[in-house]
């Protein structure tokens, strides 16, 4: 074989490769692409539908379900969490008078996110988790 057959390809793919990057192709980053919309915000509004202790409670498991195998830690955190949101849920039932006070507490002391009297709520750590040795510490 000759040096000139295994340059010629060589040469044809280098010439090819800059022809199609000079070019207008879509390889080229497109510098003038407008930003892509931002979604629409949709506050919840509370309805007699959804304001309804079995579905809250229904809703509440149904949420926590998928999350079932992983490990404690992150199921309290991720059921911390859900309880933010649930009792924000609550909240917005009883402000409408689609709730009542009382029916807010049975839900929530049945989901569990009121502590028993004179304990305390479980709090997120902030204990940092030791780093292999050679990894960079972040604060």
């Amino acid at each position: 074989m000759s040096r000139g057959f295994l340059l010629s390809p060589l040469a044809l793919a280098t010439g090819t490769l800059l022809a199609v990057l000079a070019s207008g192709s879509p390889l080229r980053a497109e510098p003038d692409m407008p930003d892509p919309p931002r979604s629409r915000v949709k506050i919840y509004d509370a309805d007699p539908l959804t304001c309804r202790p079995a579905v809250i409670e229904a809703g509440f498991r149904s949420h926590m379900a998928p999350w079932a195998d992983q490990p404690e830690a992150v199921q309290q955190r991720l059921r911390i969490l859900q309880g933010e949101l649930t009792r924000g849920t609550l909240e917005r039932c009883r402000q409408k008078g689609l709730m009542s006070p009382e029916q807010v507490k049975e839900v929530e002391a049945r989901l569990g996110l009121t502590p028993a009297a004179g304990a305390q709520a479980p709090q997120p750590t902030t204990t940092p988790t030791p780093q292999p040795s050679g990894s960079p510490v972040r604060p």
